[in-house]
């Protein structure tokens, strides 16, 4: 019966070299690509403006319809 720290060390042993290329590495890759990521977040903002018009359209409907006392 292998252990499983057995097992996990000996993959790590098994994959060493790989490691070490990766951590000396001069640029390392980062997640998720920039370029991507400028997208995601423009997306988010397009997003929320329309949520803000919306709120906004909805806060009129609602003075509308509310009698003033």
């Amino acid at each position: 019966m292998t252990s499983t720290a057995h097992t996990d060390l000996t993959h790590i042993a098994d994959r060493w070299s790989d490691l070490r290329e990766m951590l000396e590495a001069r640029t390392p890759r980062t997640w998720p690509p920039a370029g991507r990521m400028s997208d995601h977040q423009r997306d988010l903002d397009d997003a929320l403006d329309g949520i803000e018009v919306v709120d906004q359209q909805a806060a009129a409907e609602r003075a509308e319809r509310t009698p003033e006392k």
